[in-house]
C-alpha cells in the first residue's frame, strides 16, 4: 500500500472522498484534509473492517521518516473531527486498545459519474480553481539555434514531473497544458480552460551551447508574482538548473499551501541536447500509434543511447517499447526482442532505480508480459514518486484489476487518467486498457464500446480491432467479429493468426479453446 493517497474517488457514509484533491465533500460543505490525514483514511478504506495496527500505519504513511506515536494520535483525532465521529460511539473509525484502528463504515467504490464532480479534472474544466493546483506552461522560445526548439516544451515537461514530487501539490499534466496553450496562445488565454491557481511560465533562448532562462511564478487569484528568476547556463548544466528551479518554486509555495518538503532529486547524469531531443521525439510519436511509429520510437531511443549510453530513461523507454512490440508482434525474432527488453530494463534500473519514468516503464514491461503483481509493484512505486503522471495511473488501474479482479475501482483509475490528460501521447491506449478490463470481467458489450473509443482515437493500431473481434465472439456475434478481423488484417499485412494469438498469450488475455477455434476459422475465411 502506498504511503501517498490513492487516486480513486469513493463514498464513505455521508461523505464523498476525493484523495486526489484531499477533499471530504458532504451535502453541506467541502472540507480539505492534510495529505497525511487523507493517506490514513485511504489506507483504512482499502483495509475495510480489518484491524490496522499503529505500527503499520506509521511504517506505511510516514515511511522513511522518524516520528513519534503522538503524530498518529493527532492525525486520528483530526480525522475524527472532520468526519464528525464520536470516539465513544464511533460510526466511522473504531479504536481497539493495544491493537489499532478499524474502519467500520464500508467504502463504496462504485461512485456514479454524477457523484464524481469533485474530480479535479471536472473542476478544472468547470472553471473552479483548486487552491493547490499548478500548471507549467511550455517556455516561449526567443530565437537562437534551431536545435534548441525542443527545450521550450521539454523543460516544461521536466519541471512538471519534478514538481509532482512535492507532497500536497497537484500538477496538471503537461499534455493538457500544451493542448490549452495551442488553443489559446499564452498562459492568460489557456488558463480559462485549465483554471490553475499557480502558473509557471517563461522564456528560453539557446545560442552557442548557452541557455538563458527567464521564469516567473504567478498566483492567478491575487495576480501576485510570487517569484521570478533569470538563469544563464551552459546547456550541459541544464539538469542542475532544473533542480534549482524546482526547489525555488516549491519554497515559494510552501508557506501558502503548507506543502511537504521536496523529495531529494536523484542525479540524472549529464545533459545532452541531442539525447534530450531524441527522447522527446520518441514520446511524441505515440500520439498515432502504429508499426511505423514503434519503429521510429526505437530508432530515436537507440540514437539517444549511442550518444549517451548511461541514460537510464532512454534504456527504460526502449525496454517498454520492445515489450510492447512482443505483444503486437512487431519483431522478427521474439526471443531476441525479449532479450533486448530484459537487458535494457536491467540497465535502466541500475542507472536510475528511483526515477518515476524508469519505474513506470518497468511496470508496463511487466504488464505486457503478464507479470501482473510485478507490474503493480513497480507502478505503485512510480506513483509514489510522481502521483500526477496519467499513463502510470492508467497502467496501474489495469494491473490492479488483474491482481484484485475489482472492476469498478480499477476502471475509475483509468478513467481518471483519461479525464486528466486527453491530449497525452498515450491517450488512445487507455481506452484499450479499459476494454481489456471489461473483457476479463465478462462485460463484453462495455469492452467493445471501449475498443471503439480506442479505435476512434488511433485508427491505425491493428491490435485493437482483433481484440475487439474476440469480444464479439464471446457475444456470439461472428459476423461482427469477422468484420473486425478484416479491418485488423488490412492494417497488418503479413501478420498471421498464430502471431496475433501468441501476443494475446504473452499478455495473458483470457480465451477458451472454443473462442480460439472460432477466431481462427474467421481469420482463415477473411484471409482467403
Amino acid at each position: 500500500m502506498n504511503a501517498e493517497p490513492d487516486q480513486t474517488i469513493f463514498r464513505l457514509g455521508a461523505f464523498l472522498v476525493d484523495p486526489t484533491r484531499c477533499v471530504l465533500r458532504s451535502e453541506a460543505e467541502e472540507k480539505h484534509l492534510q495529505p497525511k490525514i487523507m493517506a490514513v483514511l485511504t489506507f483504512l478504506a482499502y483495509r475495510f473492517d480489518q484491524v490496522v495496527s499503529r505500527a503499520e500505519l506509521l511504517d506505511s504513511i510516514w515511511a522513511g521518516v522518524v516520528v513519534g506515536d503522538h503524530v498518529l494520535t493527532r492525525c486520528m483525532s483530526e480525522l475524527r473531527r472532520l468526519l464528525g465521529d464520536n470516539p465513544a460511539e464511533p460510526t466511522y473509525i473504531q479504536t481497539l486498545s493495544k491493537k489499532g484502528y478499524r474502519l467500520m463504515c464500508a467504502p463504496d467504490w462504485s461512485v456514479s459519474e454524477r457523484d464524481t464532480n469533485t474530480n479535479p479534472v471536472r473542476l478544472i474544466h468547470a472553471g473552479s480553481t483548486p487552491t493547490n493546483t499548478l500548471a507549467v506552461f511550455p517556455f516561449t522560445m526567443l530565437g537562437g539555434d534551431s536545435a534548441g526548439q525542443v527545450l521550450g516544451v521539454g523543460m516544461a515537461r521536466d519541471l512538471t514531473q519534478l514538481l509532482s514530487r512535492v507532497p500536497g501539490l497537484k500538477v496538471i499534466a503537461s499534455s493538457s497544458v500544451e493542448h490549452h496553450a495551442e488553443q489559446s496562445p499564452g498562459p492568460a488565454g489557456a488558463l480559462r480552460g485549465l483554471s490553475a491557481r499557480y502558473v509557471v511560465s517563461g522564456t528560453i533562448e539557446y545560442r552557442a551551447s548557452v541557455v538563458r532562462l527567464r521564469l516567473e511564478l504567478l498566483d492567478t487569484v491575487t495576480s501576485e508574482q510570487l517569484w521570478a528568476g533569470k538563469y544563464d547556463a551552459d546547456v550541459g548544466d541544464l539538469f542542475d538548473v532544473q533542480d534549482e528551479l524546482v526547489q525555488r518554486i516549491a519554497r515559494s509555495l510552501s508557506s501558502a499551501l503548507e506543502l511537504g518538503k521536496v523529495a531529494q532529486i536523484q542525479s540524472r547524469g549529464s545533459f545532452d541536447l541531442s539525447v534530450y531531443e531524441r527522447i522527446q521525439l520518441a514520446e511524441d510519436a505515440r500520439r498515432n500509434y502504429s508499426r511505423e511509429a514503434a519503429e521510429y520510437i526505437i530508432e530515436n531511443l537507440n540514437a539517444a543511447l549511442a550518444t549517451q549510453p548511461d541514460n537510464g530513461v532512454a534504456h527504460a523507454l526502449l525496454a517498454m517499447q520492445h515489450a510492447q512490440n512482443l505483444v503486437s508482434r512487431w519483431c522478427d525474432n521474439a526471443a531476441v526482442t525479449q532479450g533486448l527488453a530484459t537487458e535494457h530494463l536491467r540497465e535502466a534500473l541500475r542507472l536510475a532505480p528511483n526515477d518515476a519514468r524508469v519505474l513506470m516503464a518497468a511496470g508496463v514491461a511487466a504488464l505486457m508480459q503478464g507479470k501482473h503483481e510485478d507490474a503493480l509493484s513497480q507502478l505503485e512505486r512510480s506513483l509514489a514518486i510522481n502521483p500526477n503522471e496519467p499513463h502510470t495511473l492508467a497502467e496501474y488501474g489495469t494491473a490492479r484489476f488483474y491482481v484484485t479482479r475489482e472492476l469498478a475501482p480499477s476502471i475509475t483509475l483509468i478513467e481518471q487518467a483519461e479525464q486528466a490528460a486527453p491530449q497525452h501521447p498515450r491517450y488512445s491506449i487507455w481506452a484499450y486498457r479499459r476494454g481489456i478490463c471489461y473483457y476479463e470481467a465478462g462485460r463484453y458489450d462495455a469492452a467493445i464500446s471501449a475498443y471503439n473509443q480506442s479505435i476512434a482515437r488511433t485508427p491505425n493500431y491493428y491490435h485493437v480491432y482483433l481484440t475487439k473481434a474476440l469480444a464479439h465472439i464471446c457475444m456470439c456475434s461472428d459476423e461482427a467479429a469477422e468484420a473486425s478481423i478484416r479491418q485488423g488484417i488490412d492494417l497488418a499485412p503479413g501478420l498471421t493468426c498464430d502471431e496475433y494469438l501468441s501476443g494475446v498469450h504473452t499478455f495473458k488475455l483470457t480465451t477458451t479453446r472454443a473462442q480460439l477455434k472460432t477466431f481462427a476459422a474467421l481469420w482463415a475465411r477473411v484471409a482467403t
